[in-house]
């Protein structure tokens, strides 16, 4: 190829690149450093699985013997653990009448799912950390049931949360009622009234007495009773879209609607044809505020990264505040890696053991062929 003709085809690579970042800063908006890329198609869910259908910060879910990432629009079945780290939360819907909420630091276990227009049915066990429920009345056959070691809590449609800490469990009601009865044997203890909480000592296994909401988790429930669920069963899969934002610094926070919903990140469910006012914000750093249109088909992910503000905002090279932030991002960072790490350790745990199990089971059959063959030459 003679030099003129690779000089006139560099020349149209570059323009291309240019092109493609002019089309994404138009479609962001002046002061969005972003770019876009494709996540997979939004996916109805079977009668007997969960949807993702918001989550924040770092979520992992057990299955097959290894923890992995969750992203949103993931489809979630019976015996998936999933897992909750500090800053990040986790928004799951069975059928078009439940909604989870884990906040951060929890741990649960999904059991029998069945989320269809006829029937519905959840079991699930909370390990660890701070469960909320929004449950749309239910009918004869239905039946929700949050398990916390020999407890069990039943409802009928209701908005209430459950908090699990190491020998207490915390169940405080926004809405309806909520049943307090033996894991077990089913026998009803106490029934918790809309407006009111108790507190379960688990290693005694007494029932502290009934007393009303304080303020925070008044809030809580409210602002979960106000969220309306995604019809995923009968609504057009076509009309919603998968939506993800990425921010970095990842301390920075996510406000879509005025709603704070995450820091660093965030993945959500969106009717098509919605617009999202996004901000995001952290201090020291140029505040972005733009707005984000949902459009039918167009499943993404969204990059941004926030500059630093100037000296007039009170950061400096010299200014020791601004130092203490450069060195939280760097021990952010690290924490990331590590996490990364300690996902491949756990993966490669988990073939350890099942490779150690093979090895027993070999080691079995072969003690009963030896113990054959002596029992054959006595």
């Amino acid at each position: 190829m003679k030099f003129f003709e690779k000089f006139i085809i560099l020349i149209a690579i570059i323009a291309g690149v240019v092109g493609v970042v002019l089309i994404l800063t138009l479609t962001l908006g002046r002061g969005e450093t972003g770019e876009k890329l494709a996540l997979a198609a939004y996916r109805a869910p079977a009668q007997d699985q969960a949807l993702v259908v918001a989550l924040s910060g770092d979520v992992f879910r057990y299955r097959g013997e290894r923890w992995e990432p969750v992203t949103v629009g993931e489809l979630v079945t019976a015996d998936d653990y999933l897992k909750t780290f500090e800053n990040a939360s986790l928004d799951l819907q069975i059928g078009s009448r439940i909604l989870f909420t884990l906040r951060e630091k929890t741990v649960i276990k999904m059991g029998e799912i069945l989320g269809s227009g006829e029937a519905l049915v959840s079991d699930t066990e909370l390990f660890t950390g701070t469960l909320l429920c929004k449950v749309k009345r239910l009918a004869g056959e239905d039946r929700v049931r949050v398990r916390t070691g020999t407890k069990a809590f039943g409802v009928r449609g209701t908005v209430f949360l459950l908090e699990r800490k190491t020998g207490q469990v915390l169940v405080a009601v926004g809405e309806g009622r909520v049943a307090v009865s033996d894991a077990e044997s089913g026998r009803t203890d106490m029934t918790v009234p809309a407006g009111r909480e108790l507190t379960l000592d688990e290693e005694a296994g007494r029932l502290g007495q009934l007393r009303g909401l304080p303020a925070e988790r008044q809030s809580l429930l409210s602002a979960l009773q106000a969220v309306s669920l995604l019809d995923t069963q009968t609504e057009d899969e076509t009309g919603l879209v998968k939506i993800a934002l990425e921010v970095n610094p990842r301390s920075a926070e996510i406000l879509i609607d005025g709603t704070p919903v995450g820091v660093g990140s965030f993945g959500g469910i969106f009717r098509a044809g919605t617009e999202l006012p996004v901000v995001l914000r952290k201090p020291g750093y140029l505040e972005q505020r733009f707005t984000l249109p949902v459009h039918r088909g167009e499943h993404r992910v969204y990059l941004f990264k926030l500059e630093l503000a100037g000296p007039d905002s009170g950061f400096n090279n010299e200014d020791e505040t601004y130092r203490l932030d450069q060195r939280i991002e760097q021990l952010e960072t690290a924490l990331e890696a590590v996490k990364r790490e300690q996902t491949v350790l756990e993966n490669q745990l988990s073939e350890v053991r099942a490779r150690n199990r093979e090895l027993e089971q070999e080691l079995e059959e072969a003690r009963t062929r030896i113990k054959s063959a002596l029992d054959e030459l006595q």
